[in-house]
């Protein structure tokens, strides 16, 4: 039968009565957490997990939903307990809760792990353990799922968790059956080479960087002109800076930047707080969206402002925004999402649009231009035209054969004022950089249906900005926001409006107009 198994060191083990089972009783109580509890978990705050499913992984990877657990604290002998994960079911008529324990029966019927040396011995033999005395928790995951492929671990443990191995937090050593690799930062530029992804070997390239970057070496940012720490608000990088790191990214070396800003919970006083955006340009990489790492937590899957042949990290470490960001972040740690954060802070949504984008902000105010332009992007479908001919001389109807009219000049359009992108569960309008501050723009948006203008048949019970709606800018101040309609004024020619919480399954019709200062005139 094959298995996995997982062992920490270094940890605390398990800690908390393990004969607990109500779980009003349980507080902070980590075995009956993770033995008895799912969706439940006793880290808060500026802890790095938070959700109680990630133990959930465990079962789903064995065909048979099982995992053995054995667990050493300095308060508690060793205790050895299995977990089983059906769905609700029946047996000769009688029903059953969904999750079975192994262990022993106590008198009132609980079952409890067992402590005794031979049953947990023989665990540790057959199993092939490495713990013996030491604190932690080992994990067996019996008839390990085949899609479970153990040459990939390497690869998983190096492009998922490079920085806390970069710093030394942490030591992964991936044994299949009896061959042993290490991985750690004295072995993973060596692993990271042979990753195919080149988004991944340019992280862990620049993690190498960011785990040993001198705080002395930073380069700080001051607070944004208008006095908003939620806002990057204009130019921020000092013009001599901002000349060394533009020397340092065409060569190709990285730069490191700490932005400063506030977290606020509500009923409570702002906190000053600070993260660090890493960057580096690698010719040829493409698109790519900067990571966030929350406390060595790699928020893999986020929506952060891509990039053009640049990679970057973005690293939030120190509380108070540690603890903002994990409050944001999915169960599986993935991205971040602002329902989930708007109730606990105010202003969520300007700092989660802060982080997300201080990269992409960072790479402009340097480039002084569009780092999402890509010339070539398309090139493979719409080849670049030819140079316009020079204007043609039309013969008019009435002159004599032999006169001829003035030239015909050259129509110029204006270019775009804003594009609009398609998201999942919604949209974002983005200006080009030829909207001139001052520039009102009108979002309108509904449902589109079968039959008639979908604009005019909107009606506030399909949905409401505002209410089922949700709407983030970036570079524009929201004038209204209600019903299917938001008026905003462009301050920053790159704004931004991004609009979630849309039916998945239903098309939305959008219409932007704009209107600037220029045109009102």
């Amino acid at each position: 039968m094959p298995y996995l198994v997982i062992e920490d060191f270094g940890t605390n083990g398990l800690v908390g009565d393990p004969r607990t089972w109500n779980p009003l009783d349980a507080g902070k109580n980590s075995f009956f957490l993770f033995f008895r509890a799912l969706g439940r978990s006793g880290k808060q705050g500026e802890d790095r997990g938070r959700w109680g499913v990630g133990k959930f992984v465990f079962p789903m990877a064995s065909q048979g939903h099982c995992l053995i657990g054995l667990t050493i604290s300095d308060d508690a002998s060793p205790l050895l307990m299995g977990r089983m994960v059906l769905k609700t079911h029946s047996a000769d008529g009688l029903p059953y809760h969904p999750d079975g324990h192994w262990g022993e029966r106590a008198g009132d019927g609980l079952v409890v792990p067992v402590s005794d040396g031979e049953h947990i011995s023989t665990a540790c033999r057959v199993f092939e353990l490495e713990r013996r005395s030491e604190t932690g928790l080992s994990i067996v995951v019996p008839w390990v799922n085949e899609a479970v492929s153990s040459s990939r671990f390497s690869e998983a443990a190096a492009s998922e968790y490079f920085l806390p191995i970069l710093r030394g937090e942490l030591i992964v050593d991936v044994d299949v059956n009896g061959s042993t690799e290490r991985v750690d930062a004295s072995q993973i530029a060596q692993l990271a080479a042979t990753i195919p992804d080149a988004v991944a070997r340019a992280r862990i390239d620049l993690g190498m960087h960011a785990a040993t970057w001198p705080d002395s070496q930073l380069l700080r940012v001051p607070a944004a002109a208008s006095g908003n720490e939620l806002e990057w608000g204009g130019a921020r990088i000092p013009d001599d800076q901002r000349a060394q790191a533009a020397v340092k990214l065409e060569a190709g070396e990285p730069i490191a930047v700490r932005i400063p800003t506030l977290v606020r919970e509500k009923n409570k006083p702002a906190r000053t707080a600070h993260f660090d955006v890493f960057l580096q340009h690698v010719g040829g990489l493409g698109r790519v969206r900067p990571l966030i790492v929350r406390e060595s937590i790699a928020v893999s899957e986020d929506k952060t402002r891509m990039l053009q042949d640049y990679v970057a990290l973005v690293v939030v470490d120190e509380p108070p925004l540690s603890g903002f960001i994990g409050d944001a972040e999915t169960p599986a740690h993935s991205e971040l999402q602002y329902d989930l954060v708007k109730v606990k802070y105010v202003y969520a949504g300007k700092l989660l649009q802060l982080v997300r984008d201080a990269a992409f902000e960072i790479i402009r105010e340097i480039e002084g231009g569009d780092v999402n332009a890509d010339e070539g992007l398309l090139a493979e479908f719409f080849p670049r035209p030819e140079p316009s001919p020079r204007p043609k001389r039309v013969k008019s109807r009435e002159a004599s054969a032999g006169d001829e009219t003035e030239e015909v000049p050259e129509i110029v359009g204006r270019p775009p004022r804003f594009r609009i992108t398609k998201l999942a569960g919604g949209f974002a309008v983005r200006g080009t950089g030829s909207a001139s501050p001052g520039t009102r723009v009108a979002v309108d948006c509904a449902y589109d249906v079968r039959r008639g203008n979908p604009l005019r048949k909107y009606r506030p019970a399909d949905f409401a900005i505002g209410r089922d709606i949700l709407c983030e800018a970036a570079g524009a101040d929201v004038e209204l926001a209600e019903d299917n309609r938001v008026l905003a004024k462009v301050q920053d020619s790159h704004f931004e409006l991004v609009f979630s919480g849309f039916d998945e399954n239903r098309n939305v019709i959008v219409r932007v107009t704009a209107e600037s200062p220029e045109d009102a005139e």
